[in-house]
């Protein structure tokens, strides 16, 4: 009888371990899971999920310098509107809950399914609750994301209690715990969706607004491409700033629209699409008639080249981007880096020339951008394809790009870094830097097609030189 008594004892405490092993393997291989990420890991650490008086708040603002209250407040019921649209497939309940037009405030709550995982049979979702808070005054839009509630296996969690810096970050805010990454990392990228989607509708909104006839004044504008394929590598990102996005121009009258871009032809890594024939530079650039050496004063010169105005740059830039490629090189005598890019373009904004660019933050050249203040853009004859090549393929962090391929430095008088190679050079001041979001993606199969993928960010430069050979 004892002895069965034991046998029956071994038979159960067996059954027991087995089942917590099993549950405990199910567990590991949910955590094991592999889901998309919009940034680099220490994005998400100290100060990622902020809080106000123990409460886990969200803020981020908008500057729309010109705009007022109210022409502020009824963009946001707009976007209110095709946000909805755009999130039909997660959101579950999205309801107004107060809004005071005279005050500029907009209540808005939300239910809807956060997304970890969604591949073949594998979902791995929470139920997410939270409230929207739109606060517009004159020249400004704040958004505030508060109130974060998840159901989540049954279970409901508090943002406070789940993925605060405190319960999800380890003692030395280096590491966030596995039980808890994704939450806190969809988190966070949900709500840098939400503010990108902000600021992109204001921007496509102003786009369609700006005058083109002569002589007629109103907002400058910036001109974006549909779609970036240039090649990434590491780096690190902050925390999103506070975007601008230039005041309503007139209604009357002519509008521009954003032209049609073709896609770019630029070396890629991982299965990213390559042009098999790229379109060929001339073997020489010739000078426009008119152009004048502006250059003046001691130490404004750059050996080789002659200064020129930024009205005054030849060519066709979308061409010159899309077949031809140019190089972005960050970062000062110390330590720089230059890669390969085709998504850009020129223009004006806050009244002054501009050219802006667009960097994955997974690339090495993204912490250079980030750090320093002003930088180039580059642009090569046929002969210098294969450098571009190699610039566009291989990693700055792991490979001297100098030597590999035999470019010569040349320092410009702002202290940013080009290559005497090149035939013209761009000299930017950085004066604005805003990350994208696919919830920004107005065009619906390019929003699909980005909806997985990690998005970059848009530097916009104040030209200070253009030096042309």
């Amino acid at each position: 009888m004892l002895m069965k008594r034991v046998l029956r004892w071994v038979c159960c405490a067996a059954l027991c371990v087995l089942a917590l092993s099993e549950a405990g393997w199910a567990n590991d291989k949910k955590e094991g899971q592999t889901f998309t990420q919009k940034q680099p890991e220490n994005y998400y650490l100290a100060g990622a999920v902020p809080e106000v008086n123990g409460k886990v708040v969200f803020r981020r603002e908008l500057e729309l310098p010109g705009w007022s209250q109210d022409q502020i407040f009824d963009k946001v019921k707009e976007w209110l509107v095709r946000s909805e649209q755009q999130d039909q497939d997660i959101i579950l309940n999205r309801n107004i809950v107060r809004e005071d037009k005279a005050k500029g405030e907009i209540y808005v709550q939300n239910q809807e399914y956060l997304v970890f995982v969604d591949r073949g049979l594998s979902l791995d979702r929470a139920d997410f609750s939270f409230l929207q808070r739109y606060i517009c005054s004159p020249g400004k839009c704040v958004l505030e994301v508060s109130r974060l509630k998840y159901v989540y296996d049954n279970e409901t969690h508090m943002a406070e209690g789940w993925i605060s810096d405190d319960y999800a970050l380890d003692k030395n805010k280096t590491k966030v715990y596995p039980g808890v990454r994704r939450q806190r990392i969809k988190t966070v990228d949900r709500v840098d969706e939400l503010f990108a989607g902000l600021t992109g509708s204001f921007m496509v909104l102003q786009l369609a607004q700006t005058p083109v006839q002569a002589g007629m004044t109103g907002a400058p504008s910036v001109m974006f491409p549909a779609s970036q394929t240039a090649p990434v590598q590491s780096g690190q990102v902050p925390a999103a700033p506070a975007a601008t996005v230039p005041a309503p121009a007139p209604v009357e009258g002519a509008v521009a629209t954003a032209p049609a871009v073709v896609p770019p032809a630029v070396p890629e890594e991982k299965g990213h699409w390559v042009a098999e024939t790229p379109l060929p530079l001339p073997e020489t650039q010739t000078e426009p008639a008119g152009l004048a050496d502006t250059q003046t004063g001691e130490g404004t010169a750059l050996p080789g080249y002659k200064r020129i105005a930024p009205q005054q740059i030849p060519g066709n830039i979308i061409k010159m981007l899309n077949d031809n490629w140019m190089l972005v090189t960050a970062g000062n005598d110390a330590k720089f880096n230059m890669m390969t890019a085709s998504w850009g373009g020129l223009g004006v904004l806050f009244g002054k020339p501009v050219a802006f660019c667009f960097v994955s933050p997974l690339r090495y050249t993204w912490q250079l951008l980030d750090k320093g203040d002003t930088y180039t853009l580059s642009f090569y004859t046929e002969a210098y394809r294969d450098a571009l090549q190699i610039c566009g393929t291989t990693s700055g962090s792991d490979t001297d790009k100098v030597r590999a391929t035999g470019l010569t430095p040349v320092t410009t008088p702002s202290g940013a870094k080009a290559f005497g190679e090149a035939w013209m050079v761009v000299e930017c001041r950085k004066l604005m830097q805003q990350s994208l979001s696919p919830g920004a993606i107005v065009d619906s199969a390019e929003r699909a097609n980005w909806n997985t993928k990690p998005l970059n960010t848009m530097f916009i430069g104040e030209i200070i030189n253009v030096w042309i050979k």
